[in-house]
């Protein structure tokens, strides 16, 4: 079976997975510590530097808002490469962790991941990450 991975140089890949595994480690230490999840934006730059990103969303209550006001801040950050933007969504009834990831290489399709999860002992059980294309955001 192809997978996107097969027409995607590896530095790309590498650049991915990073990111991917950067937000969720993110995303569970905010669940963890506060209890709750809001969104958290990664951008990996030229320069090889992942950085956090928070926007100003006011009294944006919708996911779409909130989703579209850290595209805009994403997209006017100069030299940026990848970037991954997580939060709290609802997966079949069950709450997860929402991923979009993209890359500025046009071989890298934009994907968005989710991680359900449940309480489980004053802490978070985790099940199995999920995958599939979607729309690109920041590159378009």
């Amino acid at each position: 079976m192809t997978t996107w991975r097969d027409a995607v140089p590896q530095p790309v890949q590498d650049d991915l997975d990073e990111l991917l595994d950067a937000v969720l480690t993110a995303a569970k230490e905010q669940l963890r510590v506060e209890g709750a999840l809001g969104p958290i934006a990664l951008v990996l730059d030229d320069d090889d530097r992942t950085t956090r990103r928070t926007v100003e969303i006011g009294d944006a209550e919708d996911g779409e808002q909130v989703l579209a006001a850290f595209c805009a801040e994403v997209r006017a950050i100069a030299a940026l490469r990848a970037v991954a933007i997580a939060f709290d969504a609802d997966l079949d009834g069950r709450d997860a962790i929402q991923v979009l990831l993209e890359h500025r290489n046009p071989s890298a399709p934009a994907l968005v991941l989710a991680l359900p999860y449940r309480p489980r002992g004053g802490g978070r059980s985790y099940g199995t990450l999920r995958a599939a294309p979607g729309p690109r955001r920041i590159w378009t």
